[in-house]
């Protein structure tokens, strides 16, 4: 909510949303445009835990399509890759960094494309970190970094690509 307190309707997307809980407290905030991004099986318990918590009216499942802003909105790998929308945000924890490297590549130039924003929380002990990934792919940016707060071992970074 703080980095996105200059937007009106911040747009949201997240890589690896777990359960959703993220998505809830966003809406809880005043983000209600978020959508998630997961493999099908924890697309399915997304589903499932979003929809007994808030409601089936404010959830839009894959394949459903992303025009609701009022609705969390979850989505395949291959609908994020293969997208044209824009996003305010992109946020990923805990998960870009336990992927392959081509994949984690792969959502790193998409990124580049759909924010100006990326925030990550990810652990710095795997084989790769989002860091190194991000240097690799790109020299136009800029970032904080920090060591998280609650999780030993994990960096919180804030990178802003120049479009």
């Amino acid at each position: 909510k703080e980095i996105l307190r200059s937007k009106k309707n911040p747009k949201v997307i997240e890589i690896g949303g777990g359960l959703g809980r993220n998505a809830i407290y966003a809406r809880r905030l005043g983000i209600n445009d978020y959508t998630i991004v997961d493999i099908p099986i924890t697309s399915l318990a997304q589903g499932n835990f979003l929809m007994r918590t808030i409601g089936s009216d404010n959830i839009s499942l894959s394949g459903e399509g992303q025009d609701d802003s009022n609705k969390i909105k979850l989505i395949s790998p291959k609908e994020f890759l293969e997208s044209n929308i824009e996003y305010d945000l992109v946020l990923n924890v805990d998960s870009m960094t336990e992927i392959s490297i081509e994949d984690a590549k792969k959502y790193i130039q998409k990124i580049r494309e759909c924010t100006r924003l990326f925030l990550s929380i990810n652990h710095e002990e795997n084989v790769f970190t989002i860091k190194q990934l991000i240097n690799s792919t790109s020299n136009s940016f800029s970032k904080t970094r920090y060591p998280h707060w609650m999780m030993k071992g994990y960096a919180e970074e804030l990178y802003e690509f120049s479009k």
